[in-house]
This record gives C-alpha cells, structure tokens and sequence, in this order.
C-alpha cells in the first residue's frame, strides 16, 4: 500500500503561503533539531528559523479539499518527481523487486577503545521490511545512526541507493531516507500538525515556506497512521504510542523512499505494536527497523539480521535465521519455535541446568 493512499473525503488546507503568512508565530527550529537526536539532520537544506503558521491546524479543518482520491494521486506523483526540489525524491520506488538499495559493507565503529561494530554487513532490497535484532548492546541502533549519517564508520563503506552516504546532503538525502529515533517531546510547544509539517521542510524554503501541496501532504500522512484527529494537540502531551505514529507520519511527509525506525514499539501497548509494524510492512518505501521482541520480528520483517556483541551472527529469511541453534548462545536462554498464526513464533525459557554448566 502507498505511503498515500487513503479511503474516504478528507479536508486539508488550500490558502497560499502568503494568505497566513500574516497569522504565523516564529518557531526555533533549531530547538526541534537538537531535541530529535539527529533525525532532523536529514533538514539540513533548511535555514535554522522557518516561520510555521499556527494555522497548521488547518490541515484538520479547511474547506477546499473535498477528496481524498485526487489530493493523495497529486502527493504521490509529487514523491515520486525527480528531485528538483518541488518536494519529491527520485523514482527509487519504480525501482525492479530484488534491487540493493542499502548497503553497509564491512563497516567497523567505535567509541574511544571500545569496539561496537566489527565488520558489520548487512543490505536491503528494494521494498524489503529488514529488522535487526540482538542481545541489548549488539550494536543495532548504531548501525542505523551510521546509515543515517549520525555517525561515521572507522572502516567499511554505507551506500544508498548506489551512492555512498558520506556524499548525501540536504535534499539528496532527505530524498532518500527518512528517520524515526526514539526522542523526548521538545520543551517547545510544537503542536502534531506542525510536527509533521517538519518532515516537509527539506522542500521547503526561507521565502517559499510551507505550500498547500505540503499541508495537503501532511494530512495525508496524519490520516495514514490513523492520527488526524490529534492534529491540534501538543506533542509533547502525547501518550508514547501516539508520539510514534505521529513521528511516523512525519516521514511520511517527507515522501522518502527508505524509512529507518529505532525500536518504534517502545511505548506500546500489544494492539497498538501489531497495528504501527503492519503500517511500517505496508509502506511503499524500504525499511529497516530495530526491533526487540522476536516474535513480532518473526510476523512483519521479510529479512532478519541477527547481531550479537557487534558482528553479524546471521542474516537471512525469518524462518534461517530464527533457530534455537542460532538464538540460544545469543540470548543465554531456551528457545522452542513453533508456528502460530501463520507465522513462526518463539517460546523463551530459562537455560537448562546442563546447558548452562556447559
């Protein structure tokens, strides 16, 4: 399903720039930036202070827009341009199934004599779902802030899309690849709608703003994860499981054609983890996503990428890489795989006394 496509009439707003310009309130983006924990350098190719119109709430409430069909066809032929800056990235996905579109090669990382990744590889293919899975402290998150360009490796090389990380910026990068970081709510009062407003300012401008066509987007997106009606909220007085979809929604926004996600079940409450990982699965876009809980790695990952004390154990399909053989040294604990629900799933129990004395 495509990150636009949506059922049923919606409203979102239609007034020029220009028309609300005059009702706009200043906001420091540079405050939203810092409080993101690097996601936001993906807006790289946007000044420090954007005027955002309080009038961002009128993507719940504006009148022009009658439906849903035709505004969400305009945003989706708006993502798939080819990067002139109007707001869309390149065609990546009209890309063939099987096509490597992220590739981390024998890339080491450290932090001053600690080793936390040695030789990690790992790819993605295009429209794939890849959860990395490992013991606490295997290096999962790390190998997502190399991908991102949080961090640079030692050794080894990060591609996307065929072109090394390093040499992305600004829109080149924000074309490609959206973040979703665990984070605390920003002490600035940043409502949802503006929030997600934010995954449009790597289109955006110092004089062009925020356009119809981003409102239009971002409503598509806050509709997407079922979270329009927070439009007007606070983010920061959101439950964890909102704050999560509503993050989601902003890379949406962004209209990237990869998605990283650092452990976006955090927060939630079982229906809730199901309903965002079955979000993530449906995207039209490649993602990589840290995940936790096995189980729920077992039902919506298509690939599996097994770390443990920062080297890959095991990379591979649900059903290679989910074995007791492999899990038992990893996690130090008994693992019985059974199928349920058409699924591989995994019961857990404490070693057995020979196996630990072993």
């Amino acid at each position: 399903m495509g990150i636009a496509h949506l059922h049923g009439p919606y409203r979102a707003a239609t007034r020029p720039a220009r028309a609300v310009v005059a009702s706009t309130a200043r906001l420091d983006l540079g405050r939203v930036r810092r409080a993101d924990r690097g996601a936001h350098r993906l807006a790289a190719a946007v000044p420090a202070r954007t005027a955002i119109p309080v009038a961002a709430r009128r993507i719940r409430d504006a009148r022009t827009v009658r439906r849903a069909g035709s505004a969400h066809r305009a945003a989706v032929a708006g993502c798939r341009e080819t990067g002139d800056g109007s707001g869309g990235g390149p065609t990546a996905r009209g890309r063939a199934a099987g096509a490597v579109v992220i590739a981390v090669e024998s890339v080491s990382f450290g932090y001053g004599g600690a080793v936390v990744l040695d030789g990690v590889g790992l790819v993605a293919e295009s429209g794939d779902t890849v959860g990395l899975i490992g013991p606490n402290g295997s290096g999962k998150s790390t190998v997502l802030r190399l991908i991102y360009r949080a961090l640079r490796p030692h050794d080894g090389t990060v591609a996307i899309d065929g072109r090394p990380v390093r040499g992305l910026r600004g829109r080149a990068l924000a074309a490609r690849l959206a973040v979703v970081v665990q984070e605390s709510p920003a002490e600035t009062p940043v409502t949802v709608a503006e929030t997600v407003l934010l995954g449009r300012a790597p289109w955006a401008g110092a004089v062009r703003g925020y356009t119809r066509e981003d409102r239009v987007r971002a409503a598509a997106a806050l509709e997407r994860v079922g979270a329009r009606h927070l439009a007007d909220r606070g983010f920061a007085e959101l439950s964890g499981g909102e704050r999560q979809r509503v993050l989601i929604a902003r890379a949406l926004a962004q209209c990237a054609d990869h998605v990283l996600l650092d452990e976006p079940t955090n927060h939630l409450d079982v229906r809730y983890q199901h309903e965002l990982l079955a979000l993530v699965r449906g995207l039209d876009a490649t993602s990589i996503v840290v995940l936790h809980d096995l189980n729920l790695a077992a039902r919506y990952c298509d690939r599996l990428v097994l770390l443990d004390r920062g080297r890959v154990v095991a990379a591979g399909s649900v059903e290679d890489v989910l074995t007791p053989e492999l899990l038992e040294p990893v996690y130090q604990v008994t693992v019985r795989r059974v199928e349920a629900f058409g699924a591989v799933q995994l019961l857990f129990g404490p070693r057995e006394p020979a196996a630990v004395a072993s």
